[in-house]
């Protein structure tokens, strides 16, 4: 009997071990996909022409995670953003 508990206890201890390791996982493909839609939502609120904006919007859902920090280093800046003034 003592064996089967000790075993029990060594794979509570291993439950929690891995529960960091999700958790840090869950918040990088949250902020990966906060990162993703507010691309798409910057790229469709951009004074950008269709074309240009139908290329960003394809090349953010072919690369997302890519594709959205291009938008956002790249494409924002040569395009300016509906609503936000610059100095």
């Amino acid at each position: 009997m003592a064996g089967k508990e000790e075993g029990a206890h060594d794979s509570d201890r291993t439950g929690r071990r891995l529960a960091l390791p999700h958790v840090l996982i869950l918040i990088l493909v949250i902020g990966s996909l906060a990162l993703w839609v507010g691309a798409l939502v910057s790229i469709g609120a951009s004074k950008a022409s269709g074309a240009e904006k139908a290329i960003w919007i394809l090349v953010a859902l072919l690369f997302p995670f890519v594709g959205s920090i291009a938008w956002f280093v790249f494409g924002r800046r040569a395009q300016g953003h509906a609503g936000i003034e610059r100095i």
